[in-house]
């Protein structure tokens, strides 16, 4: 009897959190979930609203990339460049001083488009998913919403729809036409629990790493210094006067790119450049791979071609390799099409949750009246 009356107790404690948590945070959760999900297939999506960004169009001319690098090379200082990647086709450029990218055909070198970022809308998407648009402190009030959500209002909802004697039966997975919107909360709610904690758990890491990198401290992942490698047979001897010579960065790029066999180029950045002429040059490659993608990242001077410091798979720290995996994880980037699929029915998963919420709150509070 003691604890059927302490069961119940717990229970109607749990309804209480459930429903005052969920009613007070459920707008917001809304919005962060229907933000992800979009955000799970933005290159997809980018390339439907932005064809003429994303996509090579239809050309008999076809330029060796080496000439297409070459073409950059003019009056304006190239400040960074974006190789194609899984959903681009072109390569986009930014010019020293500007604020827009240039889109070129990958294949011909001609110019498509111009854009105030990479990703379009979807940069918009992207801040109103991790800030709402609130400088310094929208991070924190994300991630203390997305605690709430996995931490408090999952576990409550798990409690409430536990069975008594954990029996579970066919009846109650059943979703029926009369009552939809209270059977789909708890059923969908259940069902899609370890997707949504795991995409709550990931995500606070954006918000709050360092408790993150203190646990895995705790387990022995003690980050490491980071050493430069000098590597003289990669470097390449450069001519202070043509310092800046895009020709000159490609060069070594291909040079570099023939020890590391299956990758592709990401993307190359001049950095802190003076008089026209970039000190060093940061540039980014990834493995082609299904599961982790494997970033090797480059820093070199400008001036002397001289590797200033490297970081890849084989000299990640665990540390690192644990923080990549849960981001990676959290933006869907592991796993393949299969796991984009799961996290953007997820996140509609979850604003649906909170919107048949609110219509069972709604509906029980006519019926008292």
């Amino acid at each position: 009897m003691r604890n059927l009356l302490r069961s119940f107790r717990r229970k109607k404690l749990s309804l209480k959190l459930h429903l005052y948590f969920g009613l007070l945070l459920s707008l917001p959760l809304i919005v962060i979930c229907i933000t992800g999900s979009l955000l799970a297939f933005q290159g997809e999506f980018g390339r439907m609203l932005y064809p003429s960004h994303f996509i090579n169009q239809p050309t008999e001319e076809i330029v060796p990339l080496d000439d297409i690098i070459a073409s950059f090379d003019g009056d304006r200082a190239v400040n960074r460049i974006f190789f194609p990647d899984k959903h681009r086709e072109t390569i986009a450029v930014m010019y020293e001083g500007e604020n827009n990218y240039y889109f070129y055909n990958s294949q011909s070198g001609a110019f498509q488009a111009k854009m105030h970022n990479l990703r379009g809308v979807f940069k918009e998407v992207m801040i109103l998913h991790r800030t709402f648009f609130i400088p310094n402190m929208g991070y924190d009030i994300v991630g203390v919403i997305t605690f709430l959500f996995w931490f408090l209002i999952l576990s409550s909802g798990v409690w409430l729809f536990w069975p008594k004697k954990n029996h579970f039966s066919a009846k109650r997975f059943r979703i029926r036409k009369k009552a939809f919107a209270f059977t789909s909360h708890k059923v969908l709610g259940f069902l899609f629990l370890i997707p949504l904690v795991t995409l709550g758990i990931t995500g606070n890491y954006f918000s709050y790493s360092e408790p993150y990198k203190a646990i895995f401290r705790w387990f022995g992942a003690e980050p490491k210094p980071v050493v430069a490698l000098s590597m003289p047979s990669k470097s390449i001897e450069y001519d202070p006067d043509n310092a800046a010579s895009l020709t000159a960065v490609w060069s070594w790029i291909k040079e570099y790119k023939k020890d590391i066999p299956n990758t592709y180029s990401n993307a190359f950045m001049m950095r802190n450049v003076e008089n026209g002429r970039p000190i060093f040059i940061s540039y980014e490659i990834f493995e082609r791979s299904y599961g982790l993608p494997k970033r090797v990242r480059v820093r070199m001077d400008a001036i002397t071609g001289e590797i200033l410091s490297e970081s890849n798979p084989k000299t990640m720290t665990p540390m690192s390799k644990y923080t990549s995996t849960i981001a990676y994880l959290h933006m869907g980037k592991v796993g393949g099409f299969g796991l984009k699929l799961l996290w953007f029915i997820s996140g509609l998963i979850g604003a649906w949750l909170c919107i048949s919420g609110i219509r069972i709150w709604w509906l029980k509070r006519e019926r008292k009246s």
